[in-house]
Order: C-alpha cells, then structure tokens, then sequence
C-alpha cells in the first residue's frame, strides 16, 4: 500500500510511445478522410454558386434581347475568339489616345441589367484578370467600376465568363468616338439549345485554374449545367496554354469553326 505522501509512478498517468503513436495513426487517418471530403464539398459549393452567376447572366442576357428585337451581345473583340470575356476597353490607341468604353458583357452593364458585378465572376477562377477585386478598386488588371480605370494605362475590365464567339465585335477607329455594335447580332429564340455562355476556356490554364475538370454552361433557355472536360479536350487540348498571338486563325477554328456544317470546334461539343 502507498504510503500517505507518496508519489504516484509516472507510468500510473503519463501516455506510453505506442499510445501515442496510435493517437498520431489516427488523426492522420481522420485527416486523410476528412481533407478530400472538405475538399469535394467547397468545390461543389463553389460550383453551385458559379451556376447561379452563370444564370443571372442568362436572365440578363432575356433583359436585352426584349429591348433589341430579340439579339444578345454574343461575340469576340477583333479577330480573337479566345478574346470573348471583355465588359469595357481600356487602351490607348495609336491615332485616338486613350480610349474607354464598354463592349461585349458591359452591354448589359450599362443597361443594368446586372447590378451585382460579382455575377460576371466564377467563384472558383484564380487568375487575377478574371477575380472581382471589390468595387473601388481601381488598380491593374481588372479596375471596377470600369470607368474608374486609371487613364494613363491600359486596364481593360474583364469577367469570369465568355460568350459563345460567334460575332466579330469592331475595334474602335480613328474616325469614331465608339465603336458600332454588331449590326447582326444573334437572335436569342434561335439558340435554345446552344451554349452561349461558359467558364473561360481561352486556353488550357484557364480551365486549370478554375474548376479544373470541366466548366459550367449556360444555354439559350437559360439552362446551366456542368460539362465534363473531356467532351471537348479533342479540340481543346491543341490550343496551346496562355497563348494568344500566334496561329490566330487555326486557334479561332479549335473554337468554332462554323466555315462548315456541321460546325466543328470547342463550343459546338457544348451543345446539346
């Protein structure tokens, strides 16, 4: 019997190595179950709400065909279809100077159809020209509001989303205060079952850096859905990743190539 005073022996309270290394076992199991499930589920969550975004903008894109015969702002800048998510130009020109105005996404800006800008945004993009950065935030590369842009550099205000680039959307010349829209626009009530509106996938990293493993589609009922990666990396995966400026008409036909019927490209695998 232990005398009054005594004191315990440390192995009556104190963990022995093996209890602990069971203890450290299984954590590290619970932490390999549970990280993927986090995972999953904030991926999913983002997912959810980037087809929310996606919709707003297809309610919007309803909002203006009622007040323009039915044609929606689908289309591309210049000569570049990758070139499809532009809601105001921002550039100095070589015979104009510095020039801002909306294009492509920003009519339905200015028409305020979408008041929220955090609708032009996927939740899950990671590049920073495509990020809403906060209203007030005028710094590079993506200033909002877009008329706030800093003048003395080039700071175009891009989104999240492209448009199905079906319509060559003018550059601004020298004897124009802004450039015409499109005089033949698509009409909407054409386009039920056609996609006309996407996470971007200008390129390979794009899709990396967003949901990875696919995109959110909006069609022209206003459906949205997730498409699986491989249904278009046929033609996808021949774009090279981050580029733009060399092989402009071979890239433009890896996107759409409607020169033939059926049409061929990215977008068309889209459709249902």
């Amino acid at each position: 019997m232990r005398s009054a005073g005594a004191r315990p022996h440390p192995s009556s309270y104190a963990f022995t190595i093996v209890e602990v290394l069971v203890v450290v076992i299984v954590l590290g199991i619970v932490a390999m179950v549970a990280v993927p499930s986090l995972t999953h589920a904030r991926d999913t969550s983002r997912r959810a709400d980037c087809t929310g975004n996606l919709r707003q903008v297809g309610f919007a894109l309803v909002g203006y065909a009622a007040i323009s015969s039915d044609a929606v702002p689908l289309g591309y800048i210049g000569e570049q279809k990758q070139f499809n998510y532009l809601l105001n130009f921002n550039a100095h020109m070589p015979s104009q100077g510095h020039v801002t105005y909306p294009t492509l996404v920003g009519a339905l800006w200015v028409n305020q159809l979408i008041v929220e800008p955090r609708s032009f945004y996927c939740p899950a993009n990671t590049m920073p020209q495509h990020v809403f950065r906060g209203a007030g935030d005028s710094l590079t590369p993506n200033p909002w509001p877009p008329a706030q842009a800093d003048l003395l550099r080039d700071a175009h205000t891009t989104v999240g989303y492209g448009l199905r680039p079906v319509v060559s959307w003018p550059l601004l010349t020298s004897s124009q205060s802004m450039p015409p829209t499109p005089a033949h626009l698509p009409s909407l009530k054409t386009l039920r079952d056609t996609a006309i509106a996407s996470d971007i996938l200008a390129t390979p990293d794009h899709i990396d850096r967003a949901h990875a493993n696919g995109i959110n589609v909006l069609y022209g009922d206003l459906a949205a859905s997730f498409v699986p990666r491989e249904k278009f990396d046929v033609y996808h995966l021949r774009i090279a990743s981050n580029s733009f400026d060399d092989d402009t008409l071979e890239k433009n036909k890896l996107l759409l190539d409607d020169s033939v019927i059926p049409h061929k490209g990215v977008w068309p695998t889209l459709d249902r």
